[in-house]
């Protein structure tokens, strides 16, 4: 998520009269399955080199999500998830949600950054906001006050 996406739900949230909430996904990692032709190679660190039996000149594929991906899998999951519950990607943000109501005006904003969230919004939002809760599972979920890192 950019600055300027997480001060537009700052702003949009002050502007309208809705609380803030942050939220981070457990084992978000995990998730996703990997369905890239692209092929990727990693140099493992020298545990894993031994534990592996690799020459110092020998790399890994990698078959599974890793941390630090700009491509990972779970976070396409994430994106297929919200765009069921009705949300969509912001043209300038591929990691800002915007759910509209029948009007087209925006009722709800969830900023993503690496497994965590930042979001405000309307009932009928946090409603969507339950609904991707009971599919990836939550390990924080703090409202009002809280320190977001991302």
């Amino acid at each position: 998520m950019t600055k300027l996406s997480r001060v537009l739900i700052l702003q949009h949230a002050a502007s309208l009269g809705y609380d803030i909430s942050s939220f981070d996904i457990k084992t978000a990692f995990l998730r996703g399955s990997e369905n890239s032709s692209t092929i990727l190679g990693i140099e493992p660190p020298e545990e894993l080199r031994a534990n592996m039996n690799l020459k110092p000149n020998e790399i890994a594929q990698l078959l599974k999500g890793a941390y630090g991906r700009v491509d990972a899998p779970w976070f396409r999951e994430l994106k297929q998830s919200l765009e069921s519950l009705g949300f969509e990607s912001a043209p300038f943000d591929p990691c800002l949600f915007v759910l509209r109501d029948e009007n087209q005006r925006a009722e709800g904003l969830i900023g993503v950054h690496v497994d965590g969230g930042l979001c405000c919004g309307s009932p009928r939002f946090h409603a969507k906001l339950a609904q991707l809760e009971a599919k990836y599972l939550f390990g924080s979920k703090k409202s009002r006050e809280f320190v977001f890192t991302g």
